[in-house]
């Protein structure tokens, strides 16, 4: 059985997540480490931990996203610490997976100094790192940022010391926003055979299943419900179905909305693998 799950917003304590992925018979779910109205790391006490980590066998897989604070690519970067600091938490938490962003090559020419600045900072965490699996995003933005085309993955690839060590995660929000067609199934098509030629499937470790009202090539990151963006119906569930990613994890990154619709966009897609 397919895993199909959503983003939780942590709006009061990191138990409060697990009791919401519970309470909705979630198998796998995302959350950040930060509160959602503070923009601040949480400190759970040491009871908050232990009652976080009896309910950790209920989960196949946690995925943890890391902050957009984080930013690898930029040339003047100081956010190692912070990832760092989040790193530590989410394995004492018992996360299997930390989902980052490359981030923009801020301070660079061009983008290949900000991937070579990335794959540095990455290096030097996958040197030692063994308990939680790197997962890197695909995103929304142009420009100097990392990660929109998916010929950067290549990049990364090429040079990173351990690539055995990383995995993907697909969002079709962000490759719309970017300019890959996947309402046209032919397009579609295209977009995973460049996945195959510049990540490979086997790399590809979760799908962000997230609709938006934004327009193809717009590069602005917004998440609507699945039936209310640009995204057909019809296309997203053609893209999760796609032979090649149709074992991957699902999570749904929706905007605020009351748990009666989330169960229903869970309904919606579960009802597409019956």
């Amino acid at each position: 059985m397919r895993d199909i799950a959503l983003h939780i917003r942590l709006d009061d304590t990191i138990v409060g997540v697990a009791q919401k992925a519970a309470r909705l018979d979630l198998s796998i779910f995302q959350c950040f480490l930060l509160h959602q109205e503070t923009n601040r790391f949480i400190h759970p006490s040491y009871y908050q931990v232990n009652d976080f980590k009896k309910m950790r066998s209920q989960f196949k897989q946690l995925f943890v996203h890391a902050s957009y604070w984080t930013n690898f690519a930029s040339i003047h970067d100081i956010s190692l610490y912070i990832f760092k600091r989040e790193l530590r938490l989410a394995k004492q938490l018992g996360f299997t997976h930390i989902i980052i962003h490359p981030g923009s090559a801020k301070g660079a020419a061009d983008k290949t100094a900000g991937i070579d600045a990335f794959v540095r900072r990455l290096n030097s965490i996958l040197k030692y790192e063994q308990d939680i699996t790197i997962v890197v995003e695909n995103t929304a933005h142009g420009n100097l940022s990392i990660g929109g085309d998916l010929e950067d993955f290549r990049s990364i690839l090429e040079k990173i010391d351990h690539p055995e060590k990383i995995s993907f995660c697909l969002d079709t929000a962000h490759a719309h926003v970017f300019g890959y067609d996947l309402d046209d199934l032919r397009q579609q098509q295209e977009f995973f055979n460049i996945v195959a030629q510049t990540i490979g499937f086997e790399r590809i470790a979760l799908i962000h299943l997230n609709n938006t009202d934004q327009p193809i090539g717009s590069c602005m990151d917004r998440h609507l419900l699945l039936d209310q963006g640009i995204l057909p119906i019809e296309a997203l569930r053609s893209f999760v179905l796609h032979p090649s990613i149709v074992h991957v994890p699902i999570i749904m990154e929706l905007p605020v909305v009351d748990e009666g619709v989330e169960k229903e966009m869970l309904k919606l897609v579960s009802d597409w693998h019956h």
